[in-house]
């Protein structure tokens, strides 16, 4: 099924999720403060809407209640309580019916051990628009100590902050892996993701474990939903800093090994999966200043305009059109880096 284009002329609205629990070290001090801090900061400026889960289903009536910003919240703080992992609370929540519903032209997750208040989502939000980025996630960092090391940042090499220097000949660029850490969706692009890969996710795995999820999406997104824009890009100008607490994850490591071949025995899922030497092989391209300027020009006019602006700026990082068994090979990806 062809994804339908990014709508470039509506106001950005983002609608945000995030998971937790009150029983979880430095949660009155340290996350509460930052969840109220993110939304008094973006509410207006992006019209961002939160929504926090409860993972063990023990909401926090003071946030919920919207006491904790010291004033009627509205409906920009909302509470759920999906037990289990954060995939299926985004499952469950954010439903194609709900994201139109409530005009958002982006969704974004978040874990709770990001420091959220200072990543810039005007940067991240730009890049998306001018580019018709379908999925993508800022630049990741690790805290500072004393010494003046840095901590954990990602796992993935091709996102951190360190190897991922900005400029203005790249501001952003194609990535075959955008991670459940922080991702952002053109909400078009979540709609087709979520009828057409999320919901035949099966929820006994999502309960359990997240793991899969962003070793599936970039690729589906651009062959399946034959996106015409870069399918997955990690925005350089935008960084987050990762405390690396690992709150949430820690039940999913364990669980990943036994419940991830189950979910890629079927075919839907296994034909997408990237492996980690297909993302160290693949050749990935820059977009620059003046891309996102031009972009952000086709952007505004709409319509015909941004169509002919994709069909330039070309689908990266995998092969145009639609999926097809040599696409699949792993160790052969097509690409034209021109």
């Amino acid at each position: 099924m062809l994804a339908p284009p990014p709508n470039t002329t509506q106001p950005l609205r983002v609608w945000a999720g995030t998971a937790l629990s009150k029983s979880q070290p430095g949660y009155r001090h340290r996350t509460l403060v930052t969840l109220v801090q993110l939304v008094e900061r973006w509410d207006r400026r992006l019209q961002l809407q939160l929504t926090v889960n409860f993972y063990d289903g023990k909401q926090d009536a003071k946030l919920c209640s919207g006491s904790a910003l010291g004033r009627d919240s509205g409906p920009h703080i909302e509470c759920a309580s999906v037990l289990g992992m954060k995939g299926l609370f985004w499952k469950r929540v954010f439903t194609p019916e709900e994201v139109m519903a409530r005009g958002a032209t982006h969704v974004w997750f978040f874990d709770n051990d990001l420091h959220v208040t200072g990543l810039d989502l005007s940067a991240m939000l730009a890049a998306m628009r001018a580019l018709g980025i379908a999925i993508a996630q800022p630049s990741i960092a690790g805290p500072i100590d004393a010494s003046g090391r840095e901590g954990r940042t990602t796992d993935i090499e091709g996102l951190r902050a360190a190897n991922l220097p900005p400029s203005d000949a790249c501001v952003a660029s194609a990535t075959p892996i955008v991670e459940v850490m922080t991702p952002f969706f053109d909400a078009s692009a979540w709609v087709g993701l979520h009828r057409q890969l999320l919901t035949q996710w099966p929820d006994d795995a999502l309960a359990k474990t997240d793991h899969g999820l962003n070793d599936v999406w970039c690729r589906f997104t651009q062959l399946h939903l034959r996106w015409r824009y870069p399918a997955c890009a990690v925005v350089r100008t935008a960084t987050v800093v990762h405390n690396g607490s690992n709150a949430i994850n820690s039940s999913a490591v364990r669980e990943s090994s036994r419940h991830m071949p189950e979910v890629l025995k079927g075919r839907l899922y296994a034909q997408y999966y990237v492996q980690y030497l297909e993302r160290a092989a693949l050749p990935l391209r820059c977009f620059s200043l003046a891309d996102v300027a031009r972009g952000s020009a086709a952007a505004a006019e709409g319509g015909d305009a941004f169509l002919e602006w994709g069909t330039r700026l070309g689908t990266y990082p995998y092969t145009e059109g639609p999926p097809h068994a040599s696409q699949y090979q792993v160790e052969r990806v097509g690409h034209d880096p021109t």
